[in-house]
This record gives C-alpha cells, structure tokens and sequence, in this order.
C-alpha cells in the first residue's frame, strides 16, 4: 500500500514537473525526462516494470545529469529561493539537480523491478 502512495505520488508530481516544463528555454528536453519518469511510475502502479526497461530509461538522465554535473559544484540557496530564471547559472544548477532526482527515483524504481524479477524467477524454479 506504501508503494503504491509512493508511485501515485512520483506519477503526479513528475506529471506536474512536465506541466511546469512548458515555458522552460528547453522544454522538450525536460519534459521529455520527467515524463519518462511519470511514465516509469504509472507503469509500476499497472504492474508492468521491467528492469531492463527502468535501466534503458534511465540512460538519457545519467547522460544529461553527467553534462551538467559541475553545475552541482555550484549549487547555493540562491538558486533556490525564486521559481523564475535570473541567471543561466541558476538555471544550470537547478537542472543539475533536476537529473539528480530522476536518476535516485528510477534507481528506486529499478531496484523494486529488480526485486520483482528475482522473486518471480525464484518461485518459478521452486
């Protein structure tokens, strides 16, 4: 019950991400990964989580994430306190941890898919 809570949560508020996405300077790109990642959690509340599919998800925001990993460097309170872009630098170090929090969902995700499989594959042979 926990994790279904947890999914339809993560479902919603990577749904809401893409939403607010729409005037970003570069939206496609980042509703395209949070979308991957509302989408990761609607399959896991249908029952339908691959563990290969998660890890083939995850592969464009760890690529993302690792281009924009020194802006994490960077990060201050400052680039938190306002919802709109003052800078590029702020906006850099919000996207950086943008990649950082799909990367730790899905990783989530993966290792609860992970789980699943073994599980299966296990009773299967017994």
């Amino acid at each position: 019950m926990l994790l279904k809570a947890l999914w339809i949560f993560g479902a919603l508020f990577f749904t809401y991400a893409v939403v607010m996405q729409y005037n970003d300077p570069d939206p496609l790109v980042w509703m395209s990964l949070y979308g991957i990642v509302a989408i990761a959690n609607v399959a896991a509340l249908a029952g339908r989580l691959s563990p290969r599919w998660i890890a083939v998800a995850t592969l464009p925001h760890l690529v993302y994430g690792l281009m924009l990993s020194p802006y994490l460097l960077r990060t201050s309170l400052h680039a938190f306190q306002t919802m709109g872009m003052k800078n590029d630098l702020e906006e850099l170090v919000r996207e950086s941890w943008g990649t950082v929090v799909c990367v730790l969902w899905m990783t989530g995700l993966f290792f609860y898919a992970r789980h699943l499989a073994v599980r299966k594959s296990s009773e299967a042979i017994a």
